[in-house]
């Protein structure tokens, strides 16, 4: 089944979205992108123009609707979390086949039980490690020498050798994919970092080399991970702190974060997705953030002031 070609649809034809759409189209799957009639417009006008160190440039035309049409073996779920309330509704219930995928790759955790409240248990956990972003409505640029996804399940939800064989099937198409080990753990291995770099990139508006060299900055985010890692852990999951650092500190020093453009774009930001969730897990649990705490507030004077 690994070399089998499957018919994949994206709903959301952000950076993310746009980048999938390209790679699993070039390995000759049907691809449709789910979005807005104005931008499945462009899209089936235009095409996608593409731009990686690592892939190379690359023009695709995956076939774009707004609203799906028929049921995908896999569907990726990859607009941003606060508006997935909205576009959810592009996917039909009735679309969702009793064997397909539903991989979803937003920032923060609560988007999962949104999504399995509308498609029920065929929903995994799924995250995404790369810098992606549209240079205009149509043109996605590439700028990490990576791409990591990782995607999980409850054992009763989906079985585990249908996250094997997605995985192979992603990494066959030169997405790296692994299974992770639950649910917990796959989320809090990028949120707990994320979350991290997301906040101290936001409030200083620089990049990630600036801050990690910075001895006030880099305190900052291990601080931050590891108010994260005692959240992660009451969830069942295990974050160490030397790893994630270590992670940061290999990280192409002119490094952003998908927030941190948003906020100085003026734009609806994951600020409450991110922290927010953390913040909240948090508070159910009787437990503090106070730099998770402090850095959020910092963020809402500078953006709502």
């Amino acid at each position: 089944m690994a070399g089998t070609k499957k018919t994949i649809a994206i709903l959301g034809a952000g950076a993310v979205g746009n980048f999938l759409a390209v790679k699993l189209w070039q390995c000759g799957n049907e691809v449709v992108l789910i979005t807005s009639k104005e931008k499945a417009e462009i899209f089936n006008s235009r095409g996608i123009l593409f731009k990686s160190e690592v892939f190379g440039n690359i023009e695709a035309s995956p076939r774009a609707v707004s609203e799906l049409d028929f049921i995908p073996d896999v569907l990726f779920v990859t607009t941003k979390a606060p508006g997935i309330k909205k576009v959810i509704k592009r996917v039909p219930t009735s679309k969702i086949g009793t064997n397909t995928v539903v991989i979803p790759l937003l920032n923060g955790m609560e988007h999962i039980e949104d999504l399995r409240f509308r498609f029920g248990k065929r929903v995994a956990v799924g995250t995404i490690s790369i810098e992606v972003f549209m240079e205009s409505k149509n043109f996605v640029k590439h700028t990490t020498p990576f791409v990591k996804i990782e995607i999980a399940s409850r054992i009763n939800y989906i079985n585990k050798e249908d996250l094997e064989e997605m995985a192979i099937f992603l990494t066959g198409c030169g997405i790296k994919t692994k299974v992770g080990k639950n649910e917990a753990q796959t989320i809090w291995n990028k949120l707990a970092r994320l979350n991290a770099l997301s906040l101290t990139t936001s409030v200083t508006d620089k990049p990630v080399g600036v801050l990690r060299e910075d001895y006030y900055w880099r305190v900052k985010i291990e601080d931050c991970i590891k108010e994260a890692a005692r959240v992660a852990e009451r969830d069942g999951a295990i974050i160490k702190l030397e790893n994630e650092m270590q992670f940061i500190d290999n990280l192409d020093p002119r490094q952003l974060t998908s927030m941190q453009r948003d906020i100085s774009a003026g734009k609806e930001s994951e600020l409450d997705a991110i922290a927010g969730s953390i913040l909240r897990s948090a508070e159910k649990q009787g437990l503090d953030c106070p730099t998770i705490q402090e850095l959020v507030e910092k963020i809402q004077s500078k953006t709502f002031v």
